[in-house]
């Protein structure tokens, strides 16, 4: 079933996470599939337009292929009322979803929580939107070295800031805005985000986050993970 409609699916380990990734057609999504899956689907959701019930489907059946290769018990991933999944007790993990793409960790973790972000490698029509909305003066200058990689590098760090939004709202429990963390150096397959104001008591300014990405031919992956300082 699971076949119909995720496509290519990948599933690797990565720091004691499993992820996945997979694609995934609208054009393939049917209501059918909620009840087939035993998904519990909520009202906003089946109330939405295709598209959106088709990523989040896709994400929900990605995490069903997780939970049965580690061999746990398929527990349902309710959503809290900001739309963030609630993992079931004992687990964390994160969802993500772009054009198709679907971005999927899971893990049995009390004091680690995991975010993940897929986004498409941004065009030039949106990187003077992405560099005014999501970037300090200083990270553009050192995203722009090389002007050929401005679009990917761009995206890259658009997608970090997401992931670690991600794995600090487990800690933080509030919204940040994306220059409220900055990146400080970038390598092959890595870069490094620093905290530019307090996010919280216990993450101040300056703290440091690694953040892992897989660039593919026209989409980012990313993957942060951070140790949990509050006794939640």
């Amino acid at each position: 079933m699971q076949s119909s409609l995720l496509k290519n699916i990948r599933v690797f380990e990565w720091h004691g996470w499993l992820l996945a990734t997979a694609q995934y057609s609208r054009e393939e999504f049917s209501p059918t599939l909620w009840y087939s899956a035993n998904i519990d689907v909520p009202f906003e959701v089946k109330n939405a337009v295709v598209k959106r019930q088709a990523e989040f489907l896709a994400g929900r059946l990605l995490i069903q292929q997780l939970q049965k290769i580690l061999m746990v018990e398929q527990l349902p991933i309710k959503v809290s009322k900001g739309r963030s999944p609630i993992w079931p007790s004992g687990f964390q993990g994160s969802i993500s979803h772009s054009s198709g793409h679907v971005w999927c960790g899971y893990s049995a973790q009390v004091k680690r929580s995991l975010g993940l972000d897929v986004e498409r490698v941004i065009d030039d029509s949106l990187v003077d939107t992405i560099a005014s909305q999501c970037l300090t003066h200083s990270e553009r200058n050192f995203l722009s070295i090389e002007p050929s990689k401005i679009q990917l590098n761009y995206t890259i760090a658009f997608a970090s800031k997401e992931a670690l939004y991600k794995a600090l709202f487990r800690d933080c429990q509030k919204i940040m805005d994306f220059k409220d963390v900055c990146v400080v150096d970038i390598s092959e397959n890595q870069l490094v985000l620093q905290l530019t104001t307090d996010w919280s008591q216990k993450w101040r300014s300056g703290d440091t986050i690694l953040v892992d990405y897989w660039v593919g031919s026209k989409f980012v992956r990313v993957a942060c993970e951070v140790e949990m300082r509050n006794d939640n």
